[in-house]
């Protein structure tokens, strides 16, 4: 089971896509066609500072890899190799060096260094459909480094005070050189946050990738779809005003305006086969890493997203009811309905409360037990199936003694709980278990004496 970035995946951010315009307008934002925000050549004026930026970002890729922060999926990485060597342009600096690699973190992201470093989280592999949406990804991250646009982006914000802070606490006092950085408390998103660009980068990026998808033979529109994905918010986190979004164009807009400049009868390459097969083991793999984070809605809807792909197995039947029985009385879709406050206050609970604190919350909900009983009477559908299956069956025993204790089936759960151990005796949760076992004990007594 993945381990690396559980606890440092609560971080929100959005990754972009691309537009084909010949004038690209984002808010007050409008780029030309020709126009050169960052620089294609080579960037002759480095400075110590400049020099600083690079040789931390290119300690970032051992302090990855000792964090065991990167899946290594030598298939998959090969087939993400060979879409990017579409995407290239040569490098312009001996301090370039295209790379590319997945990061084991759930929330849907992806960041470029300027030495070429270029990192897609797990969990927008999982969610994004088609070859075609991979490489307007990979095109746009990998425009961040021909364009310079890191080392011109904090150009610009070392000229601000507050800037200039972040900058020398993170990058250099803060990290140093030689190492300094293994020992530092850096999460993912503070790493990404450091590395963002300006409005008119993005921009550019977006332009240019759908330029290097053309050349490449993607169908563009298909790349639009991404955009969706990237909306997608069931556990109500997402503030649209937050840090994560002040530099980059809202969704719905990019998606109207790639979708406005799209031929009605669109051409190029989608490779919805190839890539649902290649992706399918960091797809599965998500599903269990958004349950270790207590994201249930994200883990249900990618579950039911991944049946509709692949079709039913025991694995996905074992997280379809891990989801419902961590849902508890919570609905499995998101709530449309939340706005920026109501999101900000979802983010501090999650920071104020432990999960069982937030579990025991919902339970105080109108409708919560017609919720709870919903819930729990699909899970043990799920673990029924499960259990079916020598590969799940120890861990679908688990789950239905948990989801037959919350709709109150004492005795149901008591099996459950004691055929587990019994087929597992040397289970790590077994004193967890034992402790429900009591409860169970406590229960049934109760129910005997009334």
């Amino acid at each position: 089971m993945r381990t690396a970035l559980r606890r440092h995946a609560a971080t929100l951010a959005s990754v972009f896509a691309a537009v084909l315009l010949p004038i690209v307008t984002y808010g007050a934002v409008e780029v030309p066609e020709g126009a050169s925000v960052g620089q294609y050549s080579t960037l002759d004026d480095m400075d110590r500072k400049d020099r600083d930026v690079v040789q931390n970002a290119s300690e970032l890729e051992a302090y990855f890899e000792r964090r065991g922060f990167v899946i290594h999926d030598a298939a998959f990485d090969a087939y993400m190799q060979e879409i990017a060597a579409k995407l290239m342009p040569p490098a312009t600096d001996p301090f370039i060096d295209y790379r590319f690699a997945v990061i084991n973190d759930p929330v849907p992201n992806a960041f470029a260094l300027p030495d070429g470093q270029i990192y897609v989280h797990s969990g927008l592999i999982a969610w994004l459909e088609s070859e075609a949406q991979f490489a307007g990804l990979l095109a746009h991250e990998i425009n961040h480094v021909a364009g310079h646009h890191t080392l011109l982006t904090m150009r610009d914000v070392r000229k601000d005070a507050v800037g200039t802070t972040v900058i020398t606490g993170m990058l250099g006092a803060g990290l140093g050189l030689g190492g300094a950085l293994a020992g530092s408390l850096i999460t993912l998103g503070v790493i990404s946050e450091m590395y963002e660009h300006s409005r008119e980068c993005e921009a550019e990026a977006d332009v240019v990738a759908v330029e290097r998808l053309v050349d490449a033979g993607y169908d563009v529109a298909e790349f639009a779809e991404m955009f969706m994905v990237l909306k997608q918010d069931f556990e109500g986190l997402n503030v649209q005003g937050g840090r994560a979004w002040r530099t980059h164009p809202y969704l719905d807009e990019r998606r109207v305006a790639v979708l406005s400049t799209v031929s009605p009868t669109p051409t190029g390459d989608v490779g919805r086969e190839r890539y649902q097969t290649m992706s399918r083991r960091i797809a599965l793999g998500t599903v269990e890493d958004y349950l270790e984070i207590d994201m249930p809605r994200s883990a249900y809807n990618l579950a039911k997203t991944l049946e509709a792909r692949y079709g039913e197995s025991a694995q996905l039947h074992l997280s379809l009811g891990d989801a419902l029985v961590a849902l508890g009385a919570r609905d499995t879709s998101a709530d449309l309905t939340l706005n920026d406050r109501d999101k900000r206050r979802n983010q501090r609970d999650r920071v104020n409360f432990t999960r069982e604190e937030r579990f025991e919350a919902a339970l105080a909900a109108p409708e919560a037990q017609r919720q709870l009983g919903d819930n729990m009477a699909q899970a043990i559908e799920h673990y029924n199936i499960a259990k079916a299956d020598p590969e799940t069956e120890l861990q679908a025993l688990r789950g239905l003694g948990d989801a037959f204790l919350l709709q109150g089936e004492h005795r149901a759960s008591g099996r459950a709980y004691m055929q587990y151990l019994k087929k597992h005796p040397e289970a790590l949760d077994r004193s967890i278990v034992i402790d429900r076992l009591r409860v169970v004990r406590d229960a049934l007594t109760k129910e005997g004496e009334s």
